[in-house]
C-alpha cells in the first residue's frame, strides 16, 4: 500500500515507538520519526493568515504568535466569487508559512453557514455547498502549489460553537449526504488536501472520528490516503477512532498507554496502527521534501491583501452617492473607522504586520473631514454626548460616512451569537443621523449577516465583513471610485432571523436536529416563498450591464453556457454571472433553486465580453436513500441565468439522461415533530442520554453546581488568565472552556489527568468520593 521507504521505516519501529507517533509532540508538532532523520512536522493555524505561535519552552494554546499578514476573512473572500483570487491568497499565505518554517496550514474551514448565529461563520466561505466547495478547492490548490500542506476542516456538521465538543448533530440521510458530506467529498476529490481535520461534535449519536462517515465515506469510497487528525482536544475514544481511520490526536504532550494496552489485549489490531503510522511517516517525508527557502515578500503580500478586499466588498445599496468626489465636505463617524474590526476572534486571530484604518486613509489622501466616535466599541451603553458630537459634526455636511459593526466579544470562536442586531448604541446613533443629516453612507464590519433596520433611511450600504489589515485601504479606493465594487453575497441577509427554519432548531439543546433538511439559507427562503432583505448572490456595481444569452454546449460531463455581457457605462467593473438549477417535474422533493455555476470577469467600459460558465452534471445530482448514492434524475431541468439567486434574465430548459426516480416521501414537510423527522432516517438514532448525572462528556459548566466542580472551574479560569493578558482571548477561551467535557483534561494537563483520573473525578462528582479518590491517587 505504501512505498518501500515508508515500509522500511515502519519495520524497524517498536510498538511503543509507533504508538507514540499517534499523538502530537506538543501543541503544534507531530513527533520526529524515530530512527530516521525526519524532523517534526510543524502545524500553524489559518485561514486568513498565518498564526504561528512564538516558540517557547512551554507550548500553550492561543499564545502570542509571530507577525504575519492578515488577509480578509473567508466570509469576505467567499463574497469575491473569484476562484483565481482565492487561489492567489492561499498561495501567498503558503509562501509566508514556508518563510516561518510551517509545514501544514490548518485551513481552510469549509463548514456551511447553516444559521447566521454561528459564532465562527466569519471563518467559513458560504451558506451554499457548491460555492463553499469551489472556494475551498482553490484555496487548497493555492496553498499546496507552494509545497505547503493544507488541512481541510472541520469534518463534519460542526455548525455551532455552543457546546461544540458534546453536541449531537442529528440529521437525515439525504440532507447529510447531499448537502454536507457531498461538499467535503467534492473538495477532497478535486483538491486532494494533504490533511483532514475532524470536528468536535457527534453525528447521529457518535463522535465523527468514530463513525463510518470517516471510515467508509472518506477512507474507503474516496480512497483517501491523507493524514486525518482530530481538532484540538476532540478525542473521545481512541480505540474506536483509530479503527475508523484516524491517524493523529492533537494536541500532544502525554503518553498513549491506552493504545498500547489495546493492541496487547487484542482489542485493536496492530495493522490498524501500522496504517496510521504509515500515513504519518508519509506526511513527514512530504514535509521534508517540501522544505526550501521561500520567496516571500511582505510588500507583495500586503498588496494582495488589499486587492482581495477590493474584489470582495459587497455594495448592498447605492442611491447615487457613491463613488463620492474627493472635494466633498465629509463627516467620518464611528469608533470602528479609527479602530477597525478587521478579523475574527479565536484560533484564526493573526498578529498583523500593520493595520490600516479608514481614518488613516482619509488623512493619507489629504481629505478634509471631521471625525467623531459616535459610540464606544467595548460596550453597548448609549452615550448621548458621543451621539450629539457625531450629529453636530455631520449636520450640514455633503456626505456622512458611518462605520458600524459587531464588537469583538459578540462574535467569536467558542460561542454563538444570540441575535443578529447591531449594538444598540450604534442603532441609536443611526436614528439621530437619519433624522438630521443627508447623504449617509454606512460601512458594515461584521463576520456574518446582521439586521439592517435603518436601510431605508440611508443612501448607501457597503458590506466589508472582516477585511484584513489592508482592508480599509482598499475600502477607501472603492468608496472614491478607483475601483468598482464587485463582491456578491455568499449568504442571505434577512429581515427577521426567524424567517430561517434552521433558527427553530439551532442551539435548542445538546441534541441538534437538522429538521430544515436540504433547505439551507436561500434554498429555504426561496422554496417557501419568503423574501430576504438582500438575497444570496446579490451585489451592486458602479457600472451598468446588459446581458444576452448566446447558447449552451453539452458534452458527457458538463454543460457550458455562453452569455454576452455588455458594460454600457463609463466605468470599468467586474461582473458575476450565476447559474441556478431547478427541476419542476422532479419526483422527489427539491429546493427551487440551487447554485451550480458562476463566472467572474472584468468588463471594460463600453465593451462586450463573452462569459462561459461550466455546469458539471455531477453537481446536479441528488442523494437517493433507496440506492444510497448520488444520482442524476432523468428528464427536463431548468437553468436560471442571472446576477443573484433572486434575479434571473434567462431560463433555459434542457433534457438530461439519468436515472428514473421513484422515491418516497416525495414531499418534505418543513415543520414537523421529532417523531415525524426520524422517519427520514435509515437506522435508529442515538440521542445524548447518559444515565449517571455526571460522566466524561459532562462539561465544566455543568459540574459547577458541585463544590468540586466550582473549584475546578475557578482553577481553569485562573490558568486561562495567566496564559493570556488579552481580554478578548481570555473571554473566548473562558467561554469555550466552560463548554469543554471532562475528558479534555487529559490533553489540557499533558496527561496528568489521564482517563483513570478523569474516571475518578466523575465518581467523586457522582458522590462516590472514596472510590473516586482512590482512582485519582492511583492514576
Amino acid at each position: 500500500m505504501y512505498d518501500d521507504k515508508i515500509n522500511s521505516i515502519l519495520e524497524v519501529l517498536t510498538l511503543e515507538e509507533k504508538v507514540s507517533l499517534l499523538i502530537g509532540e506538543d501543541h503544534w508538532r507531530i513527533k520526529a520519526i524515530p530512527k530516521t532523520d525526519l524532523k517534526a512536522v510543524v502545524f500553524s493555524d489559518g485561514p486568513n493568515g498565518l498564526r504561528k505561535e512564538v516558540s517557547t519552552k512551554k507550548q500553550t494554546f492561543m499564545a502570542q504568535s509571530e507577525k504575519a499578514v492578515c488577509y480578509p476573512s473567508l466570509a469576505l473572500l467567499g463574497s469575491s466569487f473569484n476562484r483565481d483570487l482565492i487561489y492567489q491568497v492561499g498561495k501567498m499565505i503558503a509562501k509566508e508559512a514556508r518563510d516561518q518554517s510551517v509545514d501544514v496550514l490548518l485551513a481552510p474551514g469549509a463548514n456551511l453557514k447553516r444559521n447566521p448565529l454561528c459564532g465562527r461563520n466569519f471563518e467559513y466561505f458560504s451558506e451554499d455547498p457548491y460555492l463553499s466547495s469551489e472556494c475551498a478547492i482553490n484555496y487548497i490548490n493555492g496553498v499546496q502549489s507552494e509545497d505547503v500542506m493544507a488541512c481541510l476542516k472541520h469534518f463534519i456538521l460542526n455548525n455551532n460553537e455552543n457546546n461544540r465538543m458534546v453536541s449531537n448533530s442529528i440529521i437525515d440521510d439525504r440532507s447529510l449526504h447531499e448537502v454536507y458530506l457531498n461538499q467535503f467529498k467534492r473538495t477532497i476529490t478535486k483538491a486532494k488536501p494533504a490533511a483532514l481535520m475532524t470536528s468536535y461534535n457527534k453525528v447521529n449519536g457518535s463522535y465523527v472520528c468514530e463513525t463510518d462517515l470517516l471510515k467508509k465515506e472518506i477512507r474507503e469510497k474516496l480512497n483517501y490516503k491523507g493524514l486525518v487528525m482530530t481538532d484540538w482536544q476532540a478525542m473521545n475514544d481512541r480505540v474506536a477512532s483509530y479503527k475508523h481511520g484516524l491517524d493523529l490526536e492533537m494536541p500532544g504532550g502525554f503518553k498513549p498507554t491506552q493504545i498500547i494496552k489495546a493492541v496487547k489485549n487484542k482489542t485493536l489490531d496492530e495493522k490498524v496502527i501500522d496504517e496510521a503510522v504509515c500515513r504519518i511517516i508519509h506526511t513527514a517525508i512530504q514535509a521534508d521534501k517540501n522544505r526550501k527557502p521561500s520567496e516571500f515578500s511582505v510588500l507583495e503580500a500586503r498588496k494582495l491583501a488589499k486587492i482581495a478586499a477590493i474584489e470582495s466588498f459587497v455594495l448592498l445599496k447605492n442611491n447615487g452617492v457613491l463613488p463620492f468626489k474627493t472635494d466633498k465636505q465629509i463627516a467620518l463617524i464611528g469608533k470602528l473607522a479609527k479602530k477597525p474590526r478587521y478579523q475574527g476572534a479565536g484560533s484564526s486571530r493573526v498578529n498583523p504586520r500593520e493595520v490600516v484604518s479608514l481614518y488613516d486613509e482619509f488623512i493619507r489622501n489629504g481629505k478634509r473631514f471631521e471625525y467623531a466616535y459616535g459610540y464606544e466599541e467595548t460596550t453597548e451603553a448609549v452615550d448621548e454626548a458621543l451621539i450629539e458630537e457625531a450629529v453636530t459634526k455631520s449636520r450640514n455636511k455633503s456626505l456622512v460616512v458611518v462605520v458600524l459593526g459587531l464588537y469583538e466579544k459578540e462574535e467569536s470562536e467558542g460561542f454563538d451569537r444570540t441575535h443578529l442586531n447591531l449594538p444598540i448604541n450604534q442603532l441609536k446613533l443611526m436614528e439621530r443621523l437619519i433624522v438630521e443629516c443627508k447623504n449617509i453612507v454606512c460601512v458594515i464590519e461584521t463576520g456574518s449577516s446582521v439586521l439592517l433596520p435603518f436601510e431605508a433611511g440611508v443612501d448607501a450600504i457597503m458590506l466589508s465583513y472582516f477585511s484584513g489589515e489592508m482592508g480599509d485601504a482598499g475600502l477607501y479606493d472603492v468608496l472614491t471610485g478607483k475601483f468598482s465594487p464587485s463582491g456578491r453575497l455568499q449568504e442571505t441577509f434577512l429581515y427577521d432571523l426567524n424567517d430561517l427554519e434552521s433558527t427553530k432548531y439551532f442551539n435548542q439543546g445538546i441534541n441538534s436536529y437538522y429538521k430544515e433538511g436540504i433547505y439551507v439559507g436561500y434554498k429555504d427562503l426561496l422554496s417557501l416563498g419568503k423574501k430576504s432583505h438582500y438575497p444570496f448572490g446579490f451585489g451592486c456595481s458602479y457600472a451598468k450591464f446588459g446581458y444576452q444569452y448566446v447558447g449552451v454546449d453539452k458534452d458527457i460531463e458538463k454543460l457550458t453556457f455562453r452569455v454576452l455581457v455588455t458594460n454600457t457605462s463609463n466605468i470599468d467593473s467586474k461582473e458575476v454571472i450565476q447559474i441556478y438549477m431547478g427541476k419542476k417535474d422532479s419526483k422527489i422533493y427539491r429546493e427551487t433553486y440551487r447554485l451550480v455555476g458562476f463566472n467572474k470577469q472584468m468588463v471594460r467600459q463600453k465593451t462586450t465580453v463573452e462569459f462561459q460558465i461550466d455546469v458539471l452534471l455531477d453537481d446536479l445530482m441528488c442523494y437517493m436513500t433507496t440506492t444510497k448514492q448520488m444520482c442524476l434524475e432523468e428528464g427536463s431541468y431548468e437553468f436560471y441565468i442571472g446576477t443573484s439567486s433572486s434575479n434571473h434574465f434567462k431560463e433555459v430548459s434542457i433534457n438530461l439522461a439519468g436515472h428514473s426516480f421513484d422515491q418516497n416521501p416525495n414531499t418534505y414537510p418543513i415543520q414537523m415533530t421529532t417523531k415525524e423527522y426520524l422517519t427520514y432516517f435509515s437506522q435508529p438514532i442515538v440521542e445524548n442520554n447518559i444515565t449517571s448525572k455526571y460522566h466524561a462528556n459532562t462539561t465544566f459548566e455543568d459540574i459547577s453546581d458541585r463544590l468540586l466542580g466550582k473549584v475546578l472551574l475557578s482553577v481553569a479560569i485562573k490558568k486561562i488568565k495567566k496564559m493570556s493578558k488579552d481580554d478578548l482571548t481570555v473571554h473566548m477561551m473562558t467561554k469555550a472552556m466552560k463548554a469543554m467535557p471532562l475528558r479534555s483534561l487529559e490533553s489540557s494537563t499533558n496527561g496528568f489527568f489521564n482517563q483513570n483520573r478523569v474516571s475518578g473525578l466523575v465518581l467523586m462528582l457522582n458522590r462516590k468520593r472514596i472510590l473516586g479518590l482512590i482512582k485519582i491517587i492511583k492514576g
